[in-house]
């Protein structure tokens, strides 16, 4: 999944917490959350991930999630991908968000390729 993958990118290479869900299982139980600690969620940004295949009702939902939860967080990004076939897309995705973790991590002033705490996982696991 493309979504798993923007977060992986964006946790190890950038060192910047990212979670994922998917739609419509996101306004079962997450979008409660949007109701929680206004100055926390001032400091999210919610990225969606777009697409041209998306069925009518997944698009209502995201449109009507969207207008719930633009007012309580740092803002709503939606990316939709370039390519005719569905593999070109997720290609656009995945490359997309790519760059977006290296860039995030100069932005940081991280590293992209220290995995410091992986490192010491492994080796207190060891011992």
């Amino acid at each position: 999944m493309v979504a798993v993958r923007w977060k992986g990118q964006l946790n190890e290479n950038a060192k910047h917490p990212a979670f994922f869900n998917v739609f419509p299982e996101l306004n079962h139980n997450e979008i409660m959350g949007y109701e929680g600690d206004k100055d926390l969620l001032s400091k999210m940004e919610i990225v969606i991930l777009r697409s041209p295949d998306e069925n009518d009702r997944i698009r209502k939902r995201i449109d009507i999630t969207k207008s719930l939860i633009e007012d309580v967080v740092s803002g709503v990004t939606e990316i939709w991908p370039k390519g005719e076939s569905a593999l070109e897309r997720m290609l656009y995705h995945i490359i997309f968000g790519d760059y977006v973790s290296a860039y995030l991590a100069i932005l940081n002033q991280k590293d992209p390729t220290e995995i410091d705490f992986i490192n010491a996982l492994k080796d207190r696991l060891k011992s």
